[in-house]
């Protein structure tokens, strides 16, 4: 891998938002933060899906820690 990256560096370009930034004529960034209060029940939907979610990660972070672990 580090071989093909050496290769292809100085004849492939990857242009950051910074350096091409005027030549996209891009409007600027605005951030609106608004706050909400939720019901009992999209508290306790949301409660779900985060838990849900955290489960999943777990899993996942926990395969790559067991591949890990097979290949030393």
């Amino acid at each position: 891998m580090e071989f093909t990256h050496k290769f292809f560096k100085p004849i492939v370009w990857r242009s950051s938002k910074i350096h091409v930034a005027d030549e996209l004529q891009l409007p600027p960034q605005e951030e609106c933060v608004s706050w909400l209060t939720f019901s009992a029940i999209e508290k306790h939907f949301y409660q779900m899906q985060h838990e849900t979610c955290v489960s999943y990660a777990r899993e996942v972070i926990g395969s790559f820690k067991d591949d890990i672990v097979k290949r030393k």
